[in-house]
C-alpha cells in the first residue's frame, strides 16, 4: 500500500515490454485489504489505467486463510530462545487463541518473544495483543532508538507518515506536507537516524512503520503520550496536518484498520476532535465519524461513542464556520444510533432515551425528514415494554408525541412506532 503507484509504474513498465519476455512474469501484492485508496494509486488515470485494467482478470484476490497451530507452533518456536525451556505446545497455542482468535503470524512471533522475556511463565498472567505491541515498540526504542540518539521531531515525522502510508520526497508525487518539510529541514532530523527507525532506506521516500499493527500502535501510543503531557495542541496539530494533505489515506487506509484493531485505545478521544481540511471543511471528518461509532458499539466502547457524539453536537451547534451544518444534523443521529443502541445492550434504558431527548433539542430542517428518530422510539418502546417500566415509557410517548410535530415521517414508519406505543397503552400519534 504505501508504494502503490510505484508498483502501478513497475506493472505498466513490465505491460509494455511483454513481447520481450520468453517466459511469464507474475507480480504478487500482498495487502490486508482488497480495497482502499491505494487501488486509485495503484491505476493511475487516463491512460496509465488502460495496462492495469487489461491485466485486471488475472487479479482476483487471492485470500489467506488463518495459519495452521502446526505452522504458528514452528513460528513460535524459532522466536523462542534456546538457552529456555518453552511452556508446552497445547499451553501457548491455546494462549495465543485467546489473544488473537485469527491466528496471525505477527502475533505469534511476537507473543512468543514477549512470552520469552517475561519473568514468570504463569497460565494466569493476563495478556492482548496491545500489550504485546507496546511491549515491543519500548523495546525498540531502548535498545535501537535511544543508542542512535533518535529525536521528538525524528518520532513526529514517523507518526505522521505512518497516518499517511509513506511520503514521496523525490517531487515527482504529490507535494510534501509543510509539516514533514519544515521538520525534515530541521537541524534536529537525521535521515541515517529515521532509516534507523523505519528498518530500511529513508532518502527519496519517507516510509511508515510496518507490519501495520506496529505503526497503527505507534501513532496512537505517540498522540497519547503527548495529550497525557499536557500538548494536546502538538498532537492536534500533527492530525490536522495528515488530514490536510490526504483526507482519504488518513480515514480509510489508516483509521478505518486502527479504530478496528484497537477500538478502546485512549488516543482516540483526541481523533474524535473535529478536524477542517482546507477543501472540505469537517465533511471528510463528519464522513468517517460512522465508521468510527460502528467500531466503538461493536467493542462496547460507550465512552468513545459519547465523545464522538459530543464532537458532532458541537458541529451542529457552529452555524457561522460549518458549510455542512446540514451533514453533521444527519451524523448527529447516526452516531446515536450506535450509543442507544450500545446502551440499551447494557440494559441502560433511562441513558439511552437521555441520549435520544438529547439530540431531539437539535433542530434543522433536514431532520423533520429523518427516519432514524422514529425508528429510535421504536427501539426504546420495545426496552421499556421489556422493562417494565410505565413511567419510562410515558416519556416515550411525550417525547414521541413532541417529535412527531416535526418529523414528517413515511406511512409505513409512521404505523411501524404507532405499533409499539400501542402495546404500550397509547394513542396513536
Amino acid at each position: 500500500m504505501q508504494r502503490s503507484a510505484a508498483v502501478g509504474d513497475l506493472i505498466r513498465l513490465l505491460y509494455n515490454r511483454q513481447n520481450a519476455f520468453t517466459f511469464p512474469v507474475r507480480v504478487l501484492l500482498l495487502e490486508r485489504d482488497a480495497h482502499g485508496s491505494w487501488v486509485d494509486q495503484f491505476r493511475g488515470r487516463g491512460g496509465d489505467e488502460e495496462p492495469i485494467r487489461a491485466l485486471e482478470h488475472y487479479a482476483r484476490p487471492l485470500v489467506l486463510q488463518s495459519l495452521s497451530k502446526d505452522a504458528l507452533w514452528q513460528i513460535m518456536r524459532a522466536i523462542w530462545p534456546s538457552s529456555i525451556a518453552p511452556p508446552g505446545r497445547s499451553s501457548m497455542l491455546s494462549r495465543l487463541k485467546k489473544i488473537d482468535p485469527n491466528g496471525r503470524a505477527l502475533l505469534g512471533a511476537l507473543f512468543s518473544e514477549a512470552l520469552a522475556r517475561s519473568v514468570e511463565l504463569d497460565d494466569n498472567i493476563m495478556w492482548d495483543y496491545q500489550t504485546i505491541i507496546r511491549g515491543t515498540l519500548e523495546r525498540e526504542d531502548q535498545t535501537r532508538w535511544a543508542p542512535v540518539g533518535v529525536t521528538h521531531i525524528e518520532k513526529e515525522v514517523l507518526a505522521v507518515v505512518t497516518l499517511l502510508g509513506g511520503i514521496d520526497l523525490s517531487g515527482r508525487g504529490e507535494a510534501v506536507p509543510t509539516y514533514i518539510r519544515e521538520r525534515i529541514e530541521s537541524s534536529d532530523f537525521d535521515f541515517g537516524r529515521f532509516s534507523e527507525m523505519v528498518g530500511m532506506p529513508a532518502a527519496e521516500y519517507l516510509p511508515g512503520l510496518e507490519p501495520d499493527l506496529i505503526g497503527e500502535l505507534y501513532v496512537l501510543e505517540h498522540i497519547l503520550r503527548d495529550v497525557q503531557r499536557g500538548r494536546r495542541n502538538r498532537a492536534a496539530r500533527l492530525i490536522e496536518a495528515a488530514w490536510d494533505h490526504n483526507e482519504v489515506r488518513v480515514a480509510l487506509d489508516f483509521m478505518s484498520r486502527a479504530v478496528s484493531d484497537f477500538p478502546l485505545h485512549l488516543a482516540w478521544s483526541q481523533f474524535l476532535e473535529p478536524v477542517r481540511t482546507a477543501r472540505y471543511g469537517s465533511r471528510s471528518w463528519l464522513s468517517f465519524a460512522p465508521n468510527l461509532a460502528d467500531a466503538f458499539e461493536e467493542s462496547g466502547n460507550a465512552a468513545g461513542l459519547r465523545a464522538l457524539l459530543s464532537s458532532v453536537q458541537r458541529l451542529t451547534k457552529d452555524k457561522a464556520k460549518n458549510p455542512n451544518l446540514m451533514f453533521a444534523h444527519l451524523r448527529l443521529w447516526m452516531i446515536a444510533e450506535s450509543l442507544i443502541t450500545l446502551l440499551l445492550r447494557f440494559g441502560l434504558v433511562k441513558e439511552a432515551h437521555s441520549v435520544f431527548d438529547e439530540c431531539c433539542r437539535y433542530k434543522h430542517e433536514v431532520t423533520e425528514y429523518n427516519f432514524l428518530p422514529v425508528l429510535l422510539m421504536g427501539m426504546l418502546a420495545g426496552a421499556y415494554l421489556q422493562t417494565p417500566d410505565e413511567a419510562g415509557a410515558r416519556k416515550l410517548y411525550d417525547s414521541a408525541r413532541a417529535a412527531s410535530k416535526r418529523i414528517h415521517t413515511h406511512p409505513q414508519l409512521r404505523k411501524f412506532l404507532n405499533e409499539r406505543l400501542k402495546q404500550l397503552g397509547f394513542d396513536p400519534i
